[in-house]
């Protein structure tokens, strides 16, 4: 290229080949697209500086001639522009760059798409899953229930037939009134005992003489009235023991325990469970409460007694004044605290007052 020639910067990028690399290439158009030309444009001067008059003339001269050239110069780095614009465009090295960079794009868009296409198939795929494994647990659900239901008829229908057995079985018996047995007797008892246990009752009852059925419903009426009892009697103590412990920070300093609420509770439930031999229950927890030998002088001994008394008669005074309320309103449980209290100093005393309440 003939402006080459007027370049600042040499060498000159070669314009290269096909097999070019891109890097080149672009060397290349940056070189011209930044092309610093050394031509002065002296040629198209529009006034001779031998001609100037004075000085002052000279340098107007000079002025006019630079705006030439300023302007001469902006018109060849236009053309030089519009020549490297040309060649560029037509240029099939930056032509296949533009097809790879917009197939690029294209794939990218298209890679896109696809992921935002499996993501949605994906949330419809889970949501039908999840549609499906509710209406699969629903479905189990119903038939379960339903299975739960034919099972609750088919045990009325034996505990009917059950019934009926008894009544059938029981009439001869409450006919001639064996041992005071009436007929509210036998609907107690119908009432009061499940399926399995009046099976049981007329099965023993099949086959005997009217004495003997007697005597076997009059049992298991009075193990039901037993059963019941107890049932009433577990109840009250955990009454009694719910109340007491939101007294439990008085009794526990009366009766000399770290135990926690939970604790008690926990201890509580462990005793009920085991059901000991109440006869012995009582020995049992004096033994455990009677305290070790220790040697003591008198005055120490006699401001542990003092000390003693005050909080002894704090907790009393709390816990007669709750016995107190419960006979009041009718809800007590046990026994109202008798008119004379044991003696403060006695530990023992107290405790025993206190288990009797329990």
């Amino acid at each position: 290229m003939r402006n080459r020639r007027w370049s600042v910067m040499q060498p000159i990028p070669s314009l290269g080949d096909h097999t070019t690399p891109i890097e080149d290439v672009d060397k290349f158009y940056n070189f011209w697209y930044n092309f610093k030309s050394w031509r002065e444009f002296s040629d198209d001067d529009e006034y001779d500086l031998e001609q100037a008059e004075s000085p002052e003339h000279k340098r107007w001269m000079e002025r006019q001639n630079a705006k030439l050239h300023e302007k001469a110069k902006k018109v060849e780095y236009a053309r030089v522009h519009t020549l490297v614009d040309n060649v560029y465009k037509k240029d099939p090295r930056i032509q296949m760059r533009k097809e790879e960079h917009k197939a690029e794009k294209q794939r990218r868009k298209e890679a896109k798409y696809l992921t935002k296409k499996l993501q949605e198939e994906e949330a419809t795929r889970a949501a039908e899953e999840e549609r499906i494994r509710k209406e699969e647990e629903s479905k189990k659900a119903a038939e379960a229930a339903q299975h739960q239901k034919k099972l609750k008829e088919k045990e009325r229908k034996l505990l009917r037939k059950e019934k009926t057995r008894l009544r059938t079985i029981a009439a001869p018996v409450v006919a001639d009134s064996h041992f005071g047995m009436s007929k509210e007797d036998v609907e107690s008892t119908c009432a009061s005992l499940d399926m399995e246990q009046l099976k049981k009752l007329c099965v023993g009852m099949d086959g005997k003489d009217a004495a003997e059925k007697a005597r076997l419903m009059s049992n298991a009426l009075r193990n039901e009235s037993s059963s019941k009892e107890e049932k009433k009697i577990e109840a009250m103590v955990w009454n009694v023991l719910l109340q007491i412990l939101t007294l439990h920070e008085v009794v526990s300093e009366f009766i000399g325990t770290n135990s926690s609420v939970e604790e008690i509770l926990k201890g509580t439930k462990s005793v009920l469970l085991q059901k000991p031999d109440s006869s012995k229950s009582f020995d049992s927890f004096l033994e455990k409460r009677k305290q070790a030998q220790s040697i003591a002088s008198p005055l120490s001994t006699r401001d542990e007694i003092s000390s003693s008394t005050d909080g002894a008669g704090t907790a009393s005074s709390k816990v007669a004044q709750l016995a107190s309320s419960q006979t009041a309103n009718g809800k007590a449980v046990a026994d109202p605290v008798p008119d004379e209290a044991p003696s403060v100093a006695d530990p023992d005393a107290w405790t025993e007052a206190l288990y009797s309440k329990l």
